[in-house]
């Protein structure tokens, strides 16, 4: 008896082992699949940074040649500078001579300011007449207004009296009816 009950104990024993390897298992699988989305995480990360390095030794570059064209540029502008400089002799004889049409100009702007002076008490007057004219269209209008007031008016009377003239026939046809 003895033996069968030790050997159902470590049958027993045997299963309990079996489900810890089987639960350590799981636990592993589990800890492989987490390590697996690190891994990838840690991947795509580095591939992201490869792309940053990439995107900045592009810049770089690109800094380089701007720098190289700023270079290119500020010679440019120094030989732009010297042409400048000897247009501006050729603008000092334009400025006089543009002095001299400003005058010209300034004589000529008093003689409009006088045409313009006349030309304002012209609208003045006209403006004037536009007023009266539009009073008198106010007057024309309310009168219109009564005139259509007096309209309607003799309108209501006609159909009141067309009424009563209808009531009044009613009234002698029933009457010669009658008779």
């Amino acid at each position: 008896m003895k033996t069968n009950a030790t050997a159902g104990g470590g049958e027993l024993c045997a299963k309990q082992e079996l489900g810890k390897a089987e639960e350590e298992r799981h636990l592993l699988e589990e800890q492989n699949c987490a390590l697996k989305q690190e891994l990838r995480r840690a991947e795509d990360q580095r591939d992201l940074l490869e792309k940053m390095n990439c995107a900045q030794k592009e810049e770089l570059r690109k800094a380089e040649e701007h720098h190289h064209q700023m270079e290119e540029e500020n010679s440019a502008q120094k030989q732009q500078l010297k042409k400048a400089e000897e247009e501006r002799h050729l603008l000092d004889e334009q400025k006089c001579a543009l002095k001299q049409e400003l005058r010209r100009a300034e004589d000529q702007r008093h003689l409009l300011k006088e045409e313009n002076s006349a030309l304002k008490q012209e609208l003045g007057r006209a403006e004037e007449q536009c007023h009266l004219l539009e009073k008198k269209n106010l007057a024309q209008d309310l009168e219109l207004g009564r005139a259509e007031e007096q309209r309607r008016l003799l309108e209501r009377t006609c159909a009141a009296l067309e009424q009563r003239l209808e009531q009044k026939r009613r009234k002698w046809y029933r009457r010669f009816l009658c008779c």
